[in-house]
């Protein structure tokens, strides 16, 4: 086991990112240190062993990095590179661990003066909509050269990575682990009289998570089963506009958005429900799914579950095993998907059994824990 880790955070820490949270304390190293620019506002997570690294505000620190990159004494230097070289040398990590690619172009520099090796662990956006911007193609062109592993959670993740040019021999796939144990499962029966029939849904509301079309096949889905209800957990920028389309389709009494919440209020709710939706697409952006964690752990409580083919999501449940796939951004697939599973209540115990083992399988927090403790040993004694 290796000494010490450095994982590197943006913002610590949003309650979408619970899996970042799951890598920090997986036990792999003696001391797991946190190095955060800001915190979150409303912080749910905390770490005991944490050293920030604000962004560089000073004049005179800004204006001497300005003068390297123009001068192209050091184009990838940024205004951070400096007060993470500071952090480094104080804490003196086996293995500097970044989180999302922007955060190991930021210490990509201070990580190489100082002969640490580096992990970049991407999860989305980082590798998809960011590139819009053409610089990051510059940076992770450096970032490949510097980094000695590179991480993702699927094959659909590695070949966008590729794509971008990193070499396929540093790329590991490290699934995000589901804790089964912390899960409790619940066979899914017929809803009994007088009980509705509710359906389930996790994400944020963003453009990629879909949840316009869960809304929309919801007018569908009512017409058949009139008393069903659709409950999301989320918040985000869509929040305004989807009430308002839920009011224009007539579905307040079936359709409610409940905003953020913590984990262990999500998976109570996940309790309670019987189907599970997973309507995510690839946004105008590019943004993408990387996993959809929400999917394992609804799986792993014993719903059957309903998701789009977005390619993120590709091998995150058994298709006509622990659930079906619908196309995404169609509104209409989903809702006939809603209905036929509505109607097969009778399988859902079957599905939720096998959905369980396929979790436990393959998204097993041993497993992850082996295969990112061996990433560490490996990468420190080079």
């Amino acid at each position: 086991m290796v000494s010490c880790v450095a994982h590197v955070k943006r913002n610590w820490l949003p309650l979408s990112e619970t899996f970042i949270f799951n890598t920090v304390s997986a036990e792999v190293a003696n001391r797991s240190v946190v190095l955060y620019q800001y915190l979150e506002t409303n912080i749910a997570l905390t770490w005991d062993d944490m050293v920030c690294v604000p962004f560089e505000m000073r004049i005179l620190p800004r204006i001497a990095t300005q003068i390297q990159i123009r001068s192209r004494l050091n184009k990838y230097a940024n205004n951070q590179t400096q007060s993470y070289l500071n952090a480094l040398r104080r804490i003196a990590p086996d293995i500097v661990h970044a989180h999302f690619g922007p955060a190991a172009v930021d210490v990509m520099l201070a990580a190489q003066q100082l002969s640490i090796p580096l992990i970049a662990a991407f999860h989305g956006y980082d590798y998809s909509s960011i590139l819009r911007e053409t610089k990051w193609r510059v940076l992770y062109g450096r970032l490949w050269e510097i980094a000695g592993a590179v991480t993702c959670s699927g094959e659909h993740a590695k070949k966008c990575l590729v794509a971008l040019g990193c070499p396929s021999s540093k790329i590991t796939i490290l699934k995000c682990p589901v804790d089964t144990n912390a899960i409790e499962f619940r066979e899914r029966v017929p809803v009994p009289k007088g009980e509705r029939l509710t359906f389930m849904s996790v994400g944020r509301l963003v453009e990629k998570k879909g949840t316009i079309y869960s809304i929309e096949a919801m007018a569908e889905v009512v017409k058949v089963f009139p008393d069903s209800q659709l409950i999301h957990i989320g918040g985000g920028d869509l929040h305004g506009p989807l009430t308002e389309r839920i009011a224009e389709l007539g579905l307040m009494g079936n359709v409610s958005l409940l905003g953020a919440l913590p984990h262990a209020s999500v998976r109570q709710h996940l309790n309670a429900g019987h189907i599970f939706l997973m309507p995510s697409v690839t946004a105008d952006t590019g943004d993408v799914e990387s996993q959809g964690i929400a999917l394992q752990e609804a799986q792993a409580s014993g719903m059957p579950v309903l998701c789009s083919n977005n390619p993120g999501l590709a091998g995150g449940m058994v298709d006509g095993e622990s659930g079906y796939i619908f196309h995404e951004r169609d509104a209409h697939s989903q809702a006939q998907a809603m209905i036929a599973l509505a109607g097969e209540s009778t399988r859902w115990a079957d599905m939720g059994r096998a959905g369980r083992r396929f979790v436990e399988c393959e998204y097993s927090p041993a497993e992850f824990r082996r295969i990112l403790g061996e990433l560490y040993e490996a990468l420190s004694k080079h």
